[in-house]
């Protein structure tokens, strides 16, 4: 379960430093938005966790494990490069409101449940402890967009590192996936 924990926050720091971007932007990512990006996020999370246990019939649990190992080794590789490289946020407030409405957020959703999606994939075979995954990756995703935007009003420097030490976790949890499985 811990395991499961450490995962589904290294696949969430996303929410933290896209919370920080938008806070420096001065736009708005109200609450109706946040309570959606965190609905889809248990959703899709939870459709790919069960789309890997669906597949699991057809291809052996080694497969399942090696490239899962994979899947994680690549995100965290992504979730470092991204840390590492120079900080570009994708517009997502099409109108220019300086707000993100529901409507607009749908998008932001699904590329913040992108990480998770793939994570689920790839630990489907952990048990049953994978379905709390979807809610965990949800739940911390919305927490971490609201401390994002809000400690970004505090302090903003040297945070974005965050992300680099999620990478870092995620490929330690790939690696340790191909070792064992």
């Amino acid at each position: 379960m811990g395991l499961i924990c450490i995962l589904a926050l290294s696949v969430s720091l996303d929410s933290l430093s896209i919370g920080m971007a938008y806070a420096v932007k001065r736009v708005r990512i109200p609450w109706s938005t946040r309570v959606l990006i965190g609905v889809m996020n248990i959703t899709l999370t939870a459709l790919a966790a069960y789309a890997g246990h669906q597949l699991e019939q057809w291809v052996s649990i080694w497969w399942f494990g090696l490239i899962g190992g994979c899947i994680l080794i690549g995100i965290g590789a992504k979730t470092l490069w991204n840390a590492i490289g120079e900080k570009r946020t994708k517009n997502y407030d099409k109108d220019f409101s300086c707000s993100i409405e529901p409507a607009e957020g749908i998008v932001l959703a699904i590329s913040l449940a992108l990480d998770s999606m793939c994570a689920a994939l790839g630990i489907h075979s952990s048990g049953p402890v994978v379905y709390v995954f979807p809610v965990l990756t949800g739940t911390i995703s919305v927490v971490l967009l609201s401390v994002g935007i809000h400690l970004c009003k505090k302090i903003c420097r040297g945070l974005w590192q965050l992300n680099g030490i999620a990478g870092c976790v995620l490929i330690v949890v790939g690696v340790l996936r191909l070792v064992f499985c």
